[in-house]
C-alpha cells in the first residue's frame, strides 16, 4: 500500500508539472522576443532584443517560464537613439525639434540664397542623419544694363564671370556726361539690380568775368560738366573766395569768386574789438 501510494503522488506530480506551461510573454514596447511562440515550457528562457533605432536603457533583457507559468514582471524599457546635434549651415538655417531616431530637421537660407540639396534629414536607426548637409549658395544676378554712355566697374565677392548677391557695380560716365542716380549699384536678394544710373549730357553757358578780374586762358568755345575756368584779379586786386569754378550736372557754373582791394579786404576782414584807439 505505501509502494502504490508513492507512485500515485509522483504521477500527480508529473502531470501538475506537466500542466504548467507559461503563453505568450508580455510585450515590450520596440522590442521583441527571440522565440515568438504561444506557449513555453517551463524553464524555458526568453531574450528580449530592442528595435532598430533603439537602445536596451534597464531591466532585464532575460526571462525563464517559472514553475508557476506566469512570467515574472517585465521591466525591460527600450528608448529611441539620438542623432548628433546638426552642423551649423552657413548663410543657412537648420530647424531642429527633435534629436530621437526618425525626427526630421529642416534646413532653409537666409534671404540673398539659394538651397542646393535636400530641405529635410531624418535621424537613422544608426544614429546618423540621413543625406549630406544641403549648402546655401547666393542667388545670381543677370549681367547689368550699361547706361548710354556710362561705364562700369565691379567690386566682386567671389571669383568668376557670375555676379552674386551683394556684388556691387559701380558706374562712372563719360566725358562731358553726368551721373544722375546712385553711382553704385547691387545685386539684390531677389536676382536683380537695385536702380541704375543714368548718363546726360551737360553744357554749361559760356563763363561770364568778374569786376575787377579776368578768366585765365578762356580759349574753349564751349565748356561741359566738370570742366572748369580759372579767374585771376586785376592789379591792387585779389581773390575772395574759390580760384576755379566748374560746370555742375546742373548746367550751372558752381560760385565764382570775387576781386576785392587789398585795403578793403583787410579792413573787411579786421575785427573792430582787435583795433587799438588813436591817442588824442
Amino acid at each position: 500500500m505505501p509502494t502504490v501510494l508513492f507512485l500515485w503522488i509522483v504521477t500527480l506530480a508529473h502531470c501538475a508539472l506537466a500542466g504548467s506551461v507559461c503563453h505568450k510573454p508580455p510585450e515590450v514596447p520596440f522590442a521583441t522576443v527571440d522565440v515568438d511562440k504561444r506557449v513555453y515550457e517551463v524553464g524555458e528562457e526568453i531574450t528580449y532584443t530592442c528595435d532598430p533605432g533603439y537602445s536596451h536603457q534597464s531591466g532585464s533583457r532575460k526571462y525563464t517560464c517559472p514553475l508557476s507559468g506566469k512570467w515574472s514582471i517585465n521591466k525591460m524599457r527600450c528608448i529611441p537613439k539620438k542623432c548628433p546635434y546638426p552642423e551649423a549651415m552657413i548663410n543657412g538655417i537648420v530647424q531642429v525639434i527633435d534629436l530621437n531616431y526618425q525626427s526630421v530637421i529642416h534646413f532653409s537660407c537666409e534671404p540673398g540664397y539659394i538651397l542646393h540639396g535636400t530641405d529635410t534629414s531624418q535621424c537613422m536607426a544608426d544614429g546618423q542623419w540621413s543625406g549630406k548637409l544641403p549648402e546655401c549658395q547666393p542667388v545670381t544676378c543677370p549681367p547689368p544694363s550699361l547706361p548710354e554712355f556710362g561705364v562700369i566697374s565691379y567690386h566682386k565677392l567671389t571669383l568668376g564671370n557670375e555676379s552674386v548677391f551683394q556684388d556691387i557695380i559701380r558706374f562712372e560716365c563719360l566725358p562731358s556726361f553726368a551721373l544722375f542716380g546712385n553711382e553704385t549699384a547691387t545685386c539684390m536678394a531677389n536676382g536683380n539690380w537695385s536702380d541704375i544710373p543714368e548718363c546726360r549730357y551737360v553744357k554749361c553757358p559760356h563763363p561770364t568775368g568778374i569786376e575787377n578780374g579776368f578768366i585765365n586762358f578762356e580759349v574753349r568755345r564751349t565748356y561741359h560738366y566738370m570742366d572748369s575756368v580759372d579767374f585771376g584779379c586785376q592789379a591792387r586786386y585779389v581773390l575772395d573766395g574759390p580760384r576755379e569754378s566748374r560746370c555742375e550736372k546742373t548746367g550751372s557754373w558752381s560760385i565764382k569768386p570775387t576781386c576785392k582791394e587789398i585795403g578793403t579786404l583787410l579792413f573787411w576782414k579786421t575785427d573792430p574789438a582787435d583795433l587799438t584807439p588813436c591817442d588824442p
